[in-house]
């Protein structure tokens, strides 16, 4: 009998903390005029995820391509909402809720880097993730996907949301952290593929998801330290933290480095006015063929071509590009190896040295980049969703 009764208070005690949980959720969340849900950080601000979100009558504040997040300042004082609280739970059980939907569930896979967290269930997007304490975890980007919590605190609370990159890719096995990909579009990268990374920053590594983030939140122009082991040889490099410009809801292929980004299937979706693309005419819904001869279909093996190509980069890349009604266009672009091997410029948004971008002429067309993330500015010349990567200047890694 005693059993039954606990068992009983205990179910009541969870239905109970259920609904308000619902509540408090609720009044967190703030219904824009288009019934677009958005969630509120501020007194008169709101967080949003969509990556196609750039409707002209909200004043969007600060936003993230890579993550698809968005701040919508309002005109009216929100003070009839809650603020989210925004915390990672210890527990991996998770309830994903809105004013409509609740679903019990679990962390299947956390984020690290930009691969998205994973729920146990298909939830649509912009659900909050939350702990049993009504603590919100994360937000859904739809299907089993979501945005873990400190990736939304970090983009909320920094004024320059930018992230990270120090010009690798990395994985972990049997609790050792690894160079799995080499971008060899970036300059002074000591890395080669499966190197084991010991320490940063005089620390051990740690785990990979805490390790990703260390990188990823590293502030503009952060140099890292890093000791490696490469071939039973130990050896110390620096990298100074430049902008990552793939990956999360952008491709992520180390072509995004010099100024062209993909769809699926490898087609053109955006390419920067000042790249050495955008002057040998190649144009959106191209789609990338082959590498020097090397036939690519996706993006991980674009990337672990070029990888390969950090080692002995050739002199020159020959990139064969399909389009169905327009056929084949090759182009041929030439190695500038002063750029890779020269020193960061100091401005944590160009590649390169300030001389030799100088010299080489970094060019962004007619747009301007003021070095921040903020303002709803769009350039409706190109996709409206790359606009914040086509403002910044690009080094002529290759050159046409």
């Amino acid at each position: 009998m005693l059993r039954i009764l606990l068992i009983t208070y205990i179910l009541g005690a969870s239905l109970y903390s259920n609904i308000l949980c619902r509540k408090k959720i609720v009044k967190e969340l703030y219904l824009l005029e288009e019934g677009y849900p958005s969630w509120v950080v501020s007194d008169n601000e709101s967080l949003i995820f969509s990556p196609a979100f750039l409707a002209t009558d909200h004043n969007i504040t600060k936003r993230s391509p890579l993550l698809g997040l968005s701040i919508i300042q309002h005109k009216q004082p929100l003070d009839r909402y809650e603020e989210m609280v925004i915390r990672k739970p210890k527990s991996s059980n998770r309830f994903a809720i809105d004013d409509e939907l609740y679903v019990k569930g679990e962390i299947v896979k956390p984020q690290i880097g930009m691969e998205f967290a994973e729920f146990s269930d298909f939830i649509p997007d912009n659900v909050m993730i939350i702990s049993g304490c009504c603590i919100t975890a994360g937000l859904s980007i739809g299907g089993d996907k979501f945005i873990d919590a400190d990736y939304i605190k970090h983009f909320i609370e920094n004024d320059n949301v930018y992230l990270g990159d120090v010009g690798a890719r990395f994985h972990e096995q049997n609790g050792k952290i690894f160079v799995h990909r080499v971008n060899p579009f970036f300059t002074q990268n000591p890395f080669v593929e499966g190197d084991e990374i010991l320490y940063i920053d005089g620390e051990q590594t740690g785990s990979l998801e805490n390790f990703a983030k260390n990188i990823i939140f590293s502030p503009p122009n952060r140099v890292v330290e890093f000791e490696l082991l490469r071939n039973d040889e130990l050896i110390e490099s620096s990298v100074e933290v430049a902008l990552l410009m793939g990956g999360g809801l952008l491709s992520d292929t180390f072509l995004e480095n010099i100024g062209v980004w993909f769809e699926d299937d490898l087609f053109v979706a955006n390419i920067h006015k000042g790249s050495a693309f955008a002057k040998s005419g190649l144009k959106n819904s191209y789609r990338l063929v082959s590498i020097n001869g090397r036939d690519v279909k996706s993006e991980d093996e674009v990337k672990a071509f070029l990888s390969k190509q950090k080692i002995t980069l050739p002199d020159k890349f020959n990139f064969l590009f399909r389009h169905k009604d327009y056929g084949d266009l090759s182009v041929e672009l030439k190695t500038n190896r002063e750029l890779l091997g020269g020193k960061s410029s100091g401005d944590p948004f160009s590649f390169g040295s300030s001389a030799i971008a100088n010299r080489v002429g970094l060019t962004t067309g007619e747009l301007k980049f003021e070095g921040n993330w903020n303002g709803s500015y769009i350039d409706r010349t190109n996709n409206g969703f790359y606009d914040i990567y086509n403002q910044i200047p690009l080094a002529e890694y290759l050159s046409y």
